[in-house]
């Protein structure tokens, strides 16, 4: 749980969404130790407000993270070193770029957080420590076949029919349909095409 500091903290609060801003910064009004100085919808605002406002946490909330985003964080924290900024985010593209983040910012907080993950952050940051949540990342559906639906899965892919895969595998006809079946349930998927396009997908 996040303590009663008993310092100032003064914060930046940016989010695109007006709703989730006022509903974040009412929350954080409630504390006696927290200021919000600011606040605005964009991060390209957050550069000139740090112009002539000095603020100890700098929340930074978006739906996801562009490249062009983590540049404009990494110009924040380099002109402002001393700042300490969290982000807020439900969405991170392929690639995971809180890897390349992680310099550049002291925190993160997913889309599951709650209230109290979000005030114990800003105290942990205050006090100059870091504060990471586990990135929400999605979970391969291919984890979820077993070795033989895997087996199964190549020889689909490669044309072979149910009869053929049994011939290979040295399973009946009818135990390779049931394993076609069952792949492409967990899959979600209903037809070859969609197969195929999807295990695409899935290596890109």
């Amino acid at each position: 749980m996040y303590s009663n500091s008993s310092s100032l903290i003064n914060v930046i609060l940016m989010h695109g969404h007006s709703l989730i801003r006022d509903c974040i910064k009412s929350v954080l009004e409630k504390k006696n130790n927290i200021h919000v100085i600011d606040e605005t919808s964009n991060i390209r605002s957050v550069i000139n407000i740090l112009k002539y406002r000095k603020a100890d946490v700098l929340i930074l909330g978006f739906d996801r993270i562009e490249l062009s985003t983590m540049e404009l964080i990494h110009n924040i924290k380099k002109e402002y070193p001393k700042i300490k900024t969290l982000l807020f985010t439900k969405d991170f593209f392929t690639g995971d770029p809180l890897i390349n983040l992680r310099e550049n910012i002291d925190g993160y907080l997913n889309e599951h957080s709650g209230i109290d993950n979000l005030l114990e952050a800003i105290e942990s940051l205050y006090s100059g420590e870091t504060y990471f949540t586990e990135i929400n990342k999605p979970k391969d559906p291919l984890t979820n076949l077993t070795l033989r639906e895997k087996q199964v899965l190549n020889l689909v892919l490669k044309g072979m029919s149910s009869k053929e895969i049994g011939v290979k595998l040295f399973i009946s006809t009818r135990t390779a349909e049931t394993h076609r079946f069952n792949l492409m349930k967990k899959l979600e998927v209903n037809n070859l095409i969609a197969l195929s396009n999807k295990i695409t997908d899935l290596i890109r």
